[in-house]
């Protein structure tokens, strides 16, 4: 039997709370890239239904997302123009919503990595007493006062929850084109 620190891979390098939100993050990340692995142009581009976004518009707004929350929030260093234009931040919300362009899902782990190469950067300069540091974000309808550690772990839940999309979405697609797999 492992401990959850044996499970999510010890980061030694790091505080001990911070090492274990970051096997976290790696962790959903790790899988996430598991059920994307070898999927097409078109099960990336494919609306499973109507006003579904597309599982390539998913991986756009977890990226979008992760660089939002550690640039805007942790950071405090709000994204620039052009990093709102390159990863996308029109895409998602509602369902007529555009939806990201049909590209080789290389397109889509890039941007993960880069993005994730910021938190990583970030993280690793954290003190465990940093987790409790709070952050305010001026919402457009409310004002959110969060600590570096919530917003950590709510990346993972937040990647958690689009990965349970995007599983559902290939099934359906795959079943949709006759393949089960």
């Amino acid at each position: 039997m492992q401990t959850l620190e044996e499970k999510l891979r010890p980061y030694p390098e790091l505080p001990p709370r911070v090492a274990l939100v970051w096997g976290m993050m790696e962790a959903i990340r790790e899988q996430t890239l598991k059920f994307v692995s070898g999927l097409s142009e078109k099960e990336l581009s494919t609306r499973a239904a109507p006003g579904a976004h597309t599982i390539g518009t998913l991986l756009t707004h977890i990226a979008e997302t992760e660089l939002s929350w550690i640039k805007d929030v942790v950071l405090q260093k709000p994204m620039t123009k052009e990093e709102k234009e390159e990863f996308r931040s029109d895409l998602y919300g509602k369902p007529d919503d555009p939806q990201a362009p049909a590209v080789p899902l290389e397109f889509f782990l890039e941007n993960l990595e880069r993005v994730r190469g910021l938190t990583k950067e970030t993280v690793s300069r954290l003190k465990d007493a940093d987790l409790e540091t709070i952050r305010v974000e001026e919402g457009k309808e409310k004002r959110y006062e969060d600590s570096i550690g919530w917003i950590l772990y709510h990346l993972v839940e937040h990647e958690a929850g689009h990965q349970g999309q995007i599983a559902m979405l290939k099934r359906l697609i795959r079943e949709k084109d006759g393949n089960k797999g």
